[in-house]
């Protein structure tokens, strides 16, 4: 198994289990520097905290010595849980497919073992992926659901970027906060009053209705 493989290598070298820390500095004396260090941390953040591997997979990668025909064995013994050999071997299996086809099968060889290769691909794979599976608040600084729209590392002009960001910046929270603070709350409290009145009986709330832009 190809990237497992050298996954499992990494994790030996580079990786504490216990803290989730990925040292520059391995067990051997091995280094990873600059953006090889930033791939290999963005790399096993991306397999042990989202949910691009499963559980099977996470617990192969992590233990060098331990075979993906002897997973479903360790499952039973930290879990309770009984998996069958040859479903743990399939999820495993299946995993290290996806891994191969989104991040390509050298990617350890690549970045770790040859310091000369170009890394640049393996960089934008790792952090577009990163983006994409991780649970990330990042953009929560907008009010606005914007979460259908996915991670892409295909590059757009300067001007395109600064002016989706000036259609957003109405809905930056810190932006709202800004009018909060201004408010006439005296005059926002009537309008409030106003606004839950019958407007079959209350005409007011038609008038209402019109100041704030809505149809009548």
């Amino acid at each position: 198994m190809a990237i497992i493989g050298g996954l499992k290598s990494v994790v030996r070298e580079f990786y504490d289990p216990v803290t989730g820390e990925v040292m520059n500095v391995g067990k051997s004396g091995r280094t990873l520097e600059g953006k090889r260090y930033h791939i290999i941390k963005n790399l096993l953040e991306l397999i042990f905290k989202t949910d691009l591997c499963n559980e099977p997979t996470r617990l192969c990668i992590l233990d060098y010595s331990l075979r993906p025909s002897d997973v479903y064995k360790e499952i039973y013994i930290k879990t309770g849980i009984k998996m069958d050999k040859r479903t743990c071997i399939n999820k495993i299996a299946y995993c290290e497919k996806k891994m191969e086809k989104l991040l390509g099968e050298n990617i350890i060889v690549d970045v770790v073992d040859f310091t000369t290769r170009d890394i640049d691909a393996y960089y934008d794979k790792v952090n577009m992926l990163l983006s994409k599976y991780k649970n990330d608040t990042a953009f929560d600084i907008y009010d606005l659901d914007i979460n259908n729209v996915l991670p892409s590392s295909k590059e757009v002009s300067l001007e395109r970027m600064e002016a989706v960001c000036n259609k957003l910046k109405p809905y930056l929270r810190v932006e709202k906060n800004k009018v909060l603070d201004n408010l006439d709350i005296e005059a926002l409290s009537y309008i409030k009053y106003l606004y839950s009145l019958d407007e079959t009986v209350d005409d007011r709330k038609l008038m209402v209705k019109a100041i704030i832009g809505l149809d009548i």
